[in-house]
C-alpha cells in the first residue's frame, strides 16, 4: 500500500498539516508518494496566465529539491485529476489520497466534489486537512482570537533536511513512466498545459525557501512599526509592507506560521523590556486584522463557492444591466486592460502590475472600483484581467470578494467609493509612483497628475505630452472620461440596481 499526498495550495514541508497526518499514518496505510496535477482545464481559464505558472514551476522545483533532500519523490503529471488518479490507481496500490482543504472559485469546487465522489466509487480513502481556520462547509473553524492563540502555541513542524525515508516512497514506483519530457521528474514549460503568456519581468521568486526569507526580512521591529504607515501608499508599501501574498496564496507560507512569528516578536520585545513595546503591539494588532480580514473572506467564499459567478441582485442580472456588446465598451475594456485609459494613476497602476504582478492594497481597490463604476466594466470582465496579472493571484478565495466589494454587486452592505483625484494627492502627492511607471509623463508637475483630465491638451504640451491615440507624434491618450464625473454617475447606476433586492437564495450573510 501507498499514500498519495495531493499538493494543491499548500506547497510546503513546514507546518503543513496535510504531510503530517500523512506521516503519522504511514505505519498503517503506507509510505507517501508527493504528487502534483497540472489540470489544463484550470489554467485554460480566464483568471490564470503564464506568470502563475512561472511562480508555481519555482515553487515546485524549491518542493521537489526539500522533498528529495528528506529522501522521498514528488511526481507531476499533466491531465484531468481523475485522469491522473484513474492511471495511478490502476497501476498503484493506492489505500489513501491525502490533500489540504482549498478554498477555491466554483470551478474547483465541482472538481473536488468530483474527486471525493470517484475516489469512494473506487474504494479510495480521502483525507482534506483544515488550512488557515476554514472548515469544510463551515466557514470559520473557531474565532480568530482562540485560533490565534493556539497557533501561537503550536509546535513548530519542519521536517526539511530531516531523514524521512521510513515513512516515504524513496524512489520511483515501477510501472511509473515518466514522460520523456520530464527532467527528475519535473515538468518543463513546454510540457505545461497552455495558458495566456502574459510574461512578468519583475515578479517575486516563488518557493518555500524564499518565503522564509521575505518572511525573515519582515519579522523585525522596525518594520513591523513602519507597516501600520506603509501600505496605503504604493511607493512604501513596496519596501515597506510585508510582501507575503503570493506565498500566503500559494501556500509556501500559512497563517499560523506567520502568526506565531509576530507573537514571537511581541514576546521577544517584552523580555528585552523595549521602550517601544506599546507601539509594537499596536503594529502587531493592525497586522493581524488583516490576517483576520483574510480568514474571513476565506470562510466567504467557502459558504459562497459560486461568489465567481452568480449575481445577488435581481438587477445585476437583466439582460442589458452590462453593455458588453457594443463597441464602445469594447475599447473601454481595452484601454483598461493595456493601461491607455489616460487616467494617469489608473495607467500607472496596470503598468506596475504588467511589470512586477504586485500593487498595494489600496491602489488594487481603488483600480478595481474606477474600473467598475467609472468605466462601467463589467465585474467578472475586470475580475479576469486582475487576477490574470496578480501573480498572488489565490484561486478566488479573497480575488472575487475583493471584485464584489469593488463594483458594488456583492452581499456587503456599504458601497465602496474611491476618489482618483484624492487617492492620487494623498497617496502619491509628488507623482513619484506614476512618473516611475509613465516615463512619458515624468516631466509633468506632481500637481498636474491630481486633476491630469481637467489640463487642456497645450498646457501639457511644454512637459513633452503630446495626447492623442492615432496621430503621429502622440505619446499618451486622451483621457477616456472624467473619472469624478464618471465614478459618480456609476455609484448612482449600482445604488439603484441594488435597491431592487436580493435575489432570495442570497438572503443569507456571511
Amino acid at each position: 500500500m501507498i499514500q498519495l499526498l495531493w499538493f494543491k495550495r499548500d506547497l510546503r514541508l513546514a507546518q503543513n498539516y496535510a504531510l503530517i497526518r500523512a506521516i503519522e499514518s504511514a505505519k498503517e496505510k503506507g509510505p507517501v508518494l508527493f504528487l502534483y496535477i497540472h489540470e489544463p482545464e484550470l489554467w485554460a481559464s480566464p483568471t490564470y496566465s503564464s506568470r502563475h505558472q512561472v511562480f508555481l514551476r519555482q515553487c515546485l522545483d524549491d518542493l521537489r529539491n526539500s522533498i528529495e533532500n528528506c529522501g522521498g519523490v514528488l511526481i507531476e503529471k499533466v491531465g484531468s485529476c481523475i485522469e491522473v488518479f484513474s492511471e495511478l490507481c490502476a497501476k498503484l496500490p493506492v489505500s489513501r489520497v491525502t490533500a489540504h482543504e482549498e478554498i477555491t472559485d466554483s470551478w474547483g469546487y465541482a472538481r473536488d466534489k468530483s474527486i471525493r465522489l470517484w475516489l469512494k466509487d473506487h474504494q479510495v480513502e480521502f483525507v482534506e486537512v483544515e488550512q488557515n481556520n476554514i472548515q469544510r462547509g463551515m466557514g470559520l473553524q473557531r474565532p480568530f482570537g482562540d485560533w490565534f492563540e493556539l497557533a501561537s502555541r503550536a509546535k513548530q513542524r519542519d521536517p526539511r533536511g530531516v531523514d524521512l525515508r521510513r515513512y516515504l516512497v524513496s524512489e520511483l514506483p515501477s510501472g511509473i513512466a515518466l514522460d520523456e519530457a520530464l527532467q527528475n521528474g519535473a515538468l518543463p514549460h513546454a510540457v505545461l498545459p497552455h495558458t495566456a503568456p502574459l510574461p512578468c519581468p519583475k515578479a517575486q521568486r516563488g518557493g518555500e525557501t524564499q518565503a522564509h526569507a521575505i518572511l525573515n526580512r519582515f519579522m523585525n521591529w522596525d518594520s513591523l512599526k513602519a507597516y501600520p504607515y506603509s501600505i496605503s501608499s504604493p511607493n512604501r508599501a513596496v519596501n515597506h509592507g510585508s510582501r507575503l501574498s503570493a506565498h500566503l496564496a500559494w501556500g509556501t507560507l500559512s497563517h499560523a506560521q506567520v502568526a506565531k512569528r509576530i507573537n514571537d516578536l511581541i514576546a521577544q520585545a517584552h523580555e528585552t523590556k523595549r521602550d517601544d513595546v506599546l507601539e509594537l503591539e499596536s503594529a502587531a494588532r493592525f497586522y493581524l486584522d488583516r490576517l483576520q480580514w483574510r480568514q474571513g473572506y476565506h470562510a466567504h467564499t467557502e459558504l459562497n463557492p459560486d461568489n465567481d459567478s452568480q449575481e445577488y441582485f435581481a438587477a445585476f442580472k437583466a439582460p442589458d444591466a452590462w453593455p458588453t456588446h457594443t463597441a464602445e465598451y469594447a475599447n473601454r475594456l481595452r484601454a483598461f486592460e493595456q493601461g491607455q485609459t489616460g487616467i494617469p494613476l489608473i495607467d500607472a497602476c496596470m503598468a506596475c502590475l504588467l511589470q512586477t504582478g504586485w500593487l498595494n492594497f489600496r491602489f488594487r481597490s481603488a483600480l478595481a472600483n474606477f474600473a467598475c463604476m467609472g468605466l462601467g466594466l463589467y465585474w467578472k470582465d475586470v475580475g479576469h484581467i486582475l487576477a490574470r496579472l496578480f501573480v498572488d493571484f489565490d484561486g478566488g478565495a479573497i480575488h472575487w470578494s475583493q471584485m464584489r466589494i469593488a463594483s458594488g454587486t456583492g452581499q456587503f452592505d456599504q458601497l465602496l467609493v474611491y476618489s482618483i483625484a484624492k487617492q492620487s494627492r494623498e497617496q502619491d502627492k509628488a507623482a513619484q509612483f506614476q512618473k516611475q511607471y509613465l516615463p512619458m509623463l515624468r516631466q509633468v508637475p506632481a500637481e498636474y497628475f491630481h486633476d491630469f483630465w481637467l489640463r487642456p491638451a497645450e498646457e501639457l504640451e511644454p512637459f513633452g505630452v503630446a495626447l492623442g491615440s492615432h496621430h503621429r507624434g502622440a505619446n499618451y491618450p486622451h483621457p477616456i472620461v472624467n473619472p469624478d464625473e464618471a465614478t459618480a454617475t456609476g455609484k448612482k447606476w449600482v445604488y439603484e440596481c441594488r435597491k431592487s433586492g436580493p435575489i432570495p437564495r442570497y438572503t443569507r450573510q456571511t
